[in-house]
């Protein structure tokens, strides 16, 4: 695996051949998976707290996609970004849609009070913290140099 944080998954230009909806997709099957196997218990910690915490998660990201397309810019990690994005959640968070991906996923734990539904956001969390934004970071720099550089003094990685 070495230095170059790619997880092997692709080429040097786009290393990348496992987007993040599908390791969510991974880590929620899997999360059933031990659910059912071991015979956890359901125990909604709060319905309501559980639904809004997911549908958060998915406005956040349905809202962040938005603005990439509106800028005519991919979304897909690993593509070359045509536009600097610094507008609706991203004055909040550097990263919207991985964090609205964790809260998607803490909702769904919510919702089903089993241990490893509470496994996937923090192992999602450190994926994409080791994996996806770091190589991302290092091609917005790259692409927009200065300009990024401000963004990041302003706008936090998370929250």
């Amino acid at each position: 695996m070495g230095h170059d944080k790619t997880l092997e998954l692709g080429s040097a230009d786009n290393p990348f051949r496992i987007m993040p909806p599908r390791v969510v997709m991974l880590l929620l099957v899997a999360a059933t998976v031990v659910h059912l196997v071991l015979r956890l218990p359901v125990r909604s910690l709060s319905v309501p707290l559980g639904v809004v915490l997911v549908c958060l998660g998915l406005v956040l990201n349905i809202w962040a996609d938005a603005l990439f397309r509106r800028a005519h810019t991919p979304v897909r990690p690993g593509e070359r970004p045509e536009r600097l994005i610094a507008q609706g959640p991203f004055r909040v968070t550097r990263n919207p849609m991985y964090l609205g991906m964790i809260v998607s996923l803490v909702g769904i734990a919510v919702l089903t009070g089993s241990w490893p539904f509470w496994a996937a956001p923090a192992l999602l969390f450190l994926v994409v913290s080791r994996y996806y934004i770091p190589f991302e970071e290092s091609q917005m720099q790259g692409r927009f140099g200065r300009d990024y550089a401000d963004y990041r003094r302003r706008v936090r990685r998370w929250v």
